[in-house]
């Protein structure tokens, strides 16, 4: 369920134009409340916002390391 919703996180926020790295927390949270993807999708929306982007974070850093 943990890699199910890391994917789906990432390509939640994969497919979000506005947001940049000018992008405020409030401005991210409605991006996301605004995207069926992410409010229909209910293993998402019972997580915490900053759990979501943490384990995101971890992800893109693993995925990084790999890389090189």
């Amino acid at each position: 369920m943990k890699k199910r919703n890391s994917k789906e996180f990432s390509e939640i926020l994969d497919s979000i134009p506005k947001l940049t790295h000018l992008t405020t927390w409030s401005e991210c949270q409605q991006l996301l409340l605004d995207m069926p993807q992410f409010t229909e999708d209910q293993d998402l929306l019972s997580k915490h916002f900053c759990h979501l982007f943490y384990v995101n974070s971890r992800s893109a850093q693993t995925t990084n390391r790999m890389e090189f």
